[in-house]
């Protein structure tokens, strides 16, 4: 039961295009706010996605991702930079996922990271590439800390590690997908 509960989440992660990690990419010292990021984003405005930010506490936001089917996802976000480089730091943050508390203690949520190259004029982001990164990891498996599970990876290093691991590969082939670019739509996240 713990082996499929967790593959559920680390699956839907993955499948979104996502390198799931038990710790985040953020630290106190490199969160950053910018409150640019605040609105209503889509990128072919008649069949992308919708990504939804709000304010959410001092330094972070909410995320929700709607997609073409009208289904959402809402995420824990925080934005932070390590070497002048944005990255966003997604983690599951939906209170709808599974309604019973004996379910959801075998969940194991993980954050993902997402590239951020430009918040205005639009928001241009890369996904991390879990089949480039796989491959890259074939050949050199030492080069972060990283379980398989479920033929998934998930890395287990430490958030400074994977902070030195960003300041050396954030600007490799392998590691990001190609950029997607999101118009804002509305500057109030309560309109879409």
């Amino acid at each position: 039961m713990r082996k499929l509960c967790m593959f559920m989440v680390l699956a839907s992660i993955v499948l979104a295009g996502c390198i799931p990690s038990l710790h985040p990419l953020y630290t106190d010292e490199s969160i950053v706010y910018d409150a640019n990021l605040i609105g209503v984003w889509k990128g072919d405005p008649n069949k992308s996605d919708t990504w939804i930010f709000k304010k959410e506490g001092k330094n972070n936001y909410q995320l929700t991702v709607i997609d073409e089917k009208k289904k959402s996802g809402v995420f824990e976000t925080y934005l932070c930079k390590i070497d002048g480089q944005l990255f966003l730091d997604i983690f599951p943050d939906d209170p709808n996922l599974c309604q019973n508390d004996f379910y959801k203690a075998y969940l194991l949520p993980c954050h993902g990271f997402i590239k951020v190259n430009q918040i205005l004029p639009q928001l241009k982001l890369q996904m991390t590439n879990p089949d480039d990164f796989g491959k890259k990891l074939k050949e050199d498996p030492n080069m972060i800390k990283w379980e398989k599970v479920e033929d998934r990876i998930v890395l287990t290093a430490s958030t400074q590690q994977l902070q030195e691991f960003m300041r050396k590969n954030a600007q490799k082939d392998w590691l990001f997908d190609d950029e997607a670019k999101l118009s804002r739509v509305s500057g109030d996240p309560n309109k879409r």
